[in-house]
Parts: structure tokens; C-alpha cells; sequence
């Protein structure tokens, strides 16, 4: 508890973190979704502005809510958010007045707000609304939503039918001059993403179902709104996102790229002409593009990952000419893929900077410049002496160049030390500031070593890499992790008697696999991990996962059982705590259950903890305490930092 109160401060009213940032046309001032801990030490989320030259922030509005994803209009008269007025998630418009900063609720619509757009001309707005019972993204925690205000009564059935309309999600037109909003395109369309091509149409991410795995196979649409029919307008070999039109509505961008999860995406970047219907890829010098913006004069303002480096960069589309306004491998930002809020037209912008150990902070890129406006920073995360971030390079079997992050205690070596897996597989490890997983600042601070690989099938190096796991889930990558492993063994930095491995959803599936093919751990902890790809492809809301990445899984099931873990449970030695939320419906909780029962049917040391209100991960409060004390203790109870005379738990957390 400790910790939390360090990095969160509940009942100090500050704000500790920062998202989703829109700045005012004119570059002085910006929105943000701010977050603050209550007393009792819930998280909550409020619009704020903020003044870019002095650091001071103010609420916006009046009412008491759940509020985020502000956004200026184009032209800067009027302002955006979404707000859950009774905390069940049903998230619906505001709209506000810049000058005056009056704010008005919209009508409600049936269903809640997922994400909107802002016309070019800044008088509609085009929104995603998903029906209430819809599943969240596996990025949201994999829940699926309430189908009313208050929940069914405990004795009620659920009931699950072939026809469920409350799953869809359809795309909804707000004017604000008339404040109304009505539906616009088939009802058959099932819109994951969207955003305006000119004013008269929606290009849109779409698929014939709402199931939540059919984006695996979504395509690209037109949505005429002046009724004409639909028109699709590209048929990708992989996923897509990201989707920009420019502001004449002549050009829609858009990223394509194999994904493991929606709202997670960043590859390459593609370029559609509305008049020719031609699509072109845009070179990007390397790096893998996570967000677009498109810039009055035609430009476009892009960032995202070249290997270890975060980078935001001016791009003219036409001329090809690219431009690098700033890159770090040091510091990079918040969310699943670097983000920022540009302004004006020469790749200015605002984000929230961080580094492993480098707290949020708001901060501007000015000049190519990185200035810092205000740290975020509560006074609890800076404990000298810190440990040191080491970009560690190494050679796979294969030949196959792979590198990944180690955070180093002070001290010599050898350390006890903790691999940590990423999920995905398509995502990677960057300088992420730790605290926003505390069982990984307590981890370091308590001294063990972090090791982060990025073995193949991560971002950062093209598809050419990220595409290299497709049919080989737990293969060659797993042996990537184990040679970094080594590496650092060869290089005395870490004990071989104090190993430990965790990861979360496919990296806990890959603490599974490693553990029944290694027997060097001394702990592990898988969190929301896939154990059997039977039943992951039989149970999950996404089972068109294990047919993507394991190419042939319907045709060979053979394929299947040879990558699922829980068939090899017996050569298990290793302690094994596994972790997940009773509502994922990304990786269902039998997941995590079949492992554990096997291994104590094999008379194996093994844990299950089931979270009840979690989905994904663990993110709520107070859970993620437990979580971090449990996940925390076990690794001190198998492979502790001191002697066995010396130890205690209370001195991790």
C-alpha cells in the first residue's frame, strides 16, 4: 500500500498521470484526460486544460464523472469528450465551447461511445457506439459490458444466442448547430474505426459481424452519407488501423500490419487516393508507424517505434520527404504505442514523456526540441540509487540480430534476476516508466534485475520480423528469450540459481512454455495466460487468433496440442503462480485453471489466483495491490534478493 500511495497520492487531489492529449489550433493551450486518486484510492479520469507556457491546469465542466478522449474541433470553436455520468461505462458526448468553456451533454444514443471524429469543418461529429452487452477490447481489459444500468439479479441466467444485436457497433453522425444525432450506413456493417473522408463520407474499419475476433479479417469501407451504398475500398493481407483522412478529404492514410490485439497496432504506412483509388506504401525510414496525423499544407505528422528508438518525424507525402523532429531511446510515451498531439504545421507536439525511471510528464516538442512543462510526478518514484537501463544486443541461433532492455541494480552481479515477457506477441518492450506496473518498480526496487527481450515477432524492425512468429507461437522466439538469458548468465550479471519469469496474456503463455522446456527458473508467474490453444480457440471471444498466428491450426490440430504448454505440464519443476481476471474473454480463466490443475495433479508447486471483477490484467483498485504484493512475495519466497536470514517481506512493498 505503500507504494500506491507513493506513485498515486490518494485523497491529495494531484494529478499522477496524463492521457490523450488534443491541442487548441492556436498551440497555446490543450485538453487532457488527467488522472487523480480518490481517497479511498480509486483511479478516476477528468477532462483538464492546461496552459502549455505555464504548466497550470484547470477542469473542465462541473459534473462529477468518468470522463476521457477530449478533442478540439479543427477550427478550435469547439471541443469534445466522453463522459460515464454513473460510473457502469456507458460512456456518451459532450460537447463544449472553447471560449466560454460551457459544456452540454448530447442526446443520449443507444449504446456507448467508443471513440468519435471531429468533421473538417468542426460542425458533426462521427462516432463508434457499441450496443451495451458489447465486449471491450482485449486493450480495455476483454469485459464484456452491461447490457443495463444495474446488473441482473444474482439468481438470473445468463443467455447467449447466435442473434445478438447488443454486440454491434455502428457509426452515429452528432450535429452539433441542430444537437442531434442519428445512425448512418447498413445495419449489416459492424464499424471498429472510423474517420471522415471530406464531409460527405466515412471511411471505416468494418466486418460483416460483430464478433469481437472478426477484426482479425476487417476490411476498409466507404460510408456514403448521403445514402448511397457502401464501397469497399481495400481488402488487407493483415490488419489495419489508424485510419486519417486528409482534411480536403483527397487521401486517406492508414497503417497496415500484423496485430495481435485491436487498438494495438503500428506497421507500415499506406496511403489511398480517393480519385484513382490507388494505394501506395509510404517509406518510413524503419520505423513502425503507431499514430498519423495530417497537417493543413498536406503533411503529415507520424510517430512511432524504429527499433529501440521513439520517434516523431514531419512526412510529405508526395515528395517523400521525411523529416525527424526528435527520437529517443531513452524516454518514449505513454499508451500501448508511442503517442503524441501535434500542432501547427512543422511536427510540433505534445505528449507525456517517460522513461523507466522517469515519472509522466507533459512535456512539448518544440524545434525538435523536448521541453518539459510539468512533472507528474508525486515525489514517491526517485529512490537513489537507481538502477541502470541497458540496451542488451545479442545473436539468435539462427543468425538472427535481437535485443531487449535490462534494468541493472546497482551493485555487482550476478543479480537474481526476472525475465519479463511481453505480451502480443506483435508488441515490444520500450522505455516504459515502471511505475505504471508497480509490481515491476517493486521488483527493482527491492533489487532484482529486470530483463525485457524482444525476441522476434516484436515491433520496431518491420513486418518482416514481427511476421516471423506466424505459425510458430512458443517456438523460435521462446529460444530468442532463452539465448538473451544466457547471455547475461555468460556475462555475470545474472545468478543462474536466482532466475524467475513472468509475463501477462501471451507472454504468460510463454512463461507456460518456458518453464516445461527449462528447468533452470526458480519461480514463475504466468498473469491472463493462454495454456491449451483447444480451448483458447473453443472459449475465447477471439479464437480467430490462434488461426492467424498458427496459420493452420483448423486444418492440423496436431499443431495445436504440439504449442499448448498445459500438454507438457509433468516436466514442470518450477514454482508456478498463475494469475487472472474471472471476466477476460480474451484469455478465458479456464485457461489459467487447466495449467494449475495439471500441475497439482502432477504434484507440482502451483498457485491460482482468480480475480473477480478483472478481466485482462489486473488494473482495478484494490486488486492491483494484491496483486503486486502476491506476484512480488512469490518471487522473494522462491528466489530472494538476500539471505535467507535476512529476508522479509514487508521490505519489497
Amino acid at each position: 500500500m505503500d507504494l500506491y500511495r507513493d506513485l498515486r497520492g490518494p485523497g491529495a487531489a494531484r494529478i499522477s498521470d496524463a492521457r490523450e492529449f488534443s491541442v487548441h489550433p492556436g498551440g497555446r493551450r490543450a485538453l487532457f484526460a488527467g488522472v487523480m486518486a480518490l481517497y479511498d484510492g480509486h483511479l478516476v479520469a477528468r477532462i483538464y486544460e492546461i496552459d502549455l507556457q505555464s504548466g497550470v491546469s484547470k477542469p473542465v465542466g462541473d459534473r462529477p464523472a468518468a470522463e476521457r478522449l477530449p478533442r478540439y474541433s479543427p477550427d478550435g470553436k469547439r471541443f469534445a469528450y466522453l463522459a460515464d455520468a454513473a460510473g457502469s461505462g456507458n460512456y456518451q458526448l459532450v460537447v463544449g465551447d472553447a471560449a466560454s468553456g460551457v459544456v452540454a451533454a448530447t442526446p443520449v444514443v443507444p449504446g456507448w461511445v467508443e471513440d468519435f471524429r471531429w468533421s473538417p469543418d468542426g460542425t458533426r461529429i462521427a462516432m463508434v457506439v457499441a450496443g451495451h452487452g458489447a465486449d471491450r477490447a482485449g486493450a480495455d481489459g476483454a469485459i464484456a459490458t452491461l447490457r443495463a444500468e444495474a446488473p441482473p439479479a444474482s439468481w438470473a441466467p445468463r443467455i447467449e444466442t447466435e442473434i445478438e444485436p447488443w454486440r454491434w457497433r455502428r457509426a452515429w453522425i452528432h450535429e452539433c448547430d441542430g444537437r442531434r444525432s442519428n445512425p448512418v450506413g447498413p445495419d449489416d456493417l459492424n464499424i471498429w474505426e472510423l474517420d471522415w473522408l471530406g464531409g460527405e463520407a466515412l471511411a471505416v474499419v468494418a466486418s460483416p459481424g460483430a464478433g469481437e475476433g472478426l477484426w482479425y479479417s476487417a476490411g476498409l469501407t466507404l460510408v456514403p452519407l448521403d445514402g448511397a451504398p457502401t464501397r469497399e475500398l481495400h481488402r488487407p493481407v493483415r490488419q489495419i488501423g489508424c485510419l486519417a483522412g486528409s482534411l480536403e478529404g483527397r487521401s486517406l492514410a492508414f497503417v497496415e500490419a500484423l496485430c495481435s490485439d485491436r487498438k494495438i497496432i503500428a506497421g507500415d504506412l499506406h496511403i489511398r487516393d480517393d480519385l484513382t483509388g490507388a494505394i501506395r506504401s509510404v517509406g518510413t525510414h524503419g520505423v513502425d508507424v503507431g499514430q498519423i496525423a495530417w497537417r493543413p499544407d498536406g503533411a503529415m505528422i507520424v510517430a512511432g517505434q524504429r527499433g529501440a528508438e521513439t520517434v516523431v518525424a514531419r512526412l510529405d507525402p508526395d515528395s517523400g520527404v521525411w523529416d525527424e523532429r526528435w527520437s529517443s531511446d531513452r524516454l518514449s510515451t505513454g499508451g500501448y504505442y508511442p503517442a503524441i498531439a501535434p500542432f501547427g504545421e512543422s511536427g510540433d507536439c505534445v505528449l507525456v514523456g517517460e522513461g523507466f525511471f522517469t515519472p509522466p510528464e507533459i512535456a512539448i516538442i518544440e524545434d525538435g526540441r523536448y521541453r518539459v512543462i510539468v512533472s507528474l510526478d508525486l515525489g514517491g518514484s526517485a529512490v537513489p540509487p537507481l538502477p541502470e537501463a541497458i540496451l542488451v544486443e545479442w545473436t539468435a541461433s539462427d543468425g538472427l540480430a535481437i535485443d531487449g532492455w535490462l534494468i541493472r541494480p546497482p551493485g555487482d552481479g550476478p543479480h537474481p534476476l526476472i525475465m519479463v515477457v511481453h505480451g502480443g506477441p506483435i508488441w515490444q518492450s520500450r522505455p516504459r516508466w515502471l511505475g505504471r506496473s508497480p509490481y515491476l518498480l517493486a521488483l527493482s526496487r527491492a533489487g532484482y534485475a529486470l530483463f525485457f527481450p524482444n525476441p522476434r515477432g516484436s515491433n520496431g524492425k518491420g513486418q518482416g520480423f514481427a511476421e516471423r512468429v506466424l505459425g510458430d507461437l512458443c517456438g523460435a522466439d521462446a529460444e530468442d528469450c532463452r539465448s538473451g538469458l544466457d547471455l547475461l548468465i555468460e556475462s555475470g550479471i545474472a545468478d543462474p540459481d536466482r532466475l524467475g519469469v513472468t509475463g501477462t496474456s501471451y507472454g504468460g503463455m510463454q512463461s507456460y512454455h518456458l518453464v516445461t522446456v527449462d528447468d533452470r527458473f526458480s519461480a514463475a508467474v504466468a498473469v491472463s495466460p493462454i495454456a491449451n490453444l483447444h480451448t483458447q480457440q473453443a472459449l475465447s471471444n477471439i479464437p480467430e487468433f490462434v488461426e492467424l498466428f498458427l496459420a493452420n491450426a483448423l486444418a492440423d490440430p496436431r499443431l495445436c496440442t504440439n504449442r499448448s504448454p498445459v500438454t507438457r505440464a509433468a516436466a514442470v519443476r518450477t514454482p508456478m503462480l498463475s494469475i487472472c481476471g474471472a471476466l477476460d474473454r480474451c484469455t478465458p480463466p479456464e485457461e489459467a485453471r487447466q495449467f494449475h490443475d495439471a500441475l497439482v495433479r502432477c504434484g507440482r508447486p502451483s498457485t491460482l489466483v482468480i480475480y473477480p471483477e478483472e478481466g485482462h490484467g489486473v488494473h482495478g483498485f484494490p486488486a492491483i495491490i494484491d496483486f503486486t504484493a502476491r506476484l512480488s512475495c512469490w518471487f522473494d519466497d522462491h528466489m530472494p534478493v538476500s539471505r535467507p536470514d535476512q529476508r522479509g517481506h514487508g521490505a519489497m512493498l
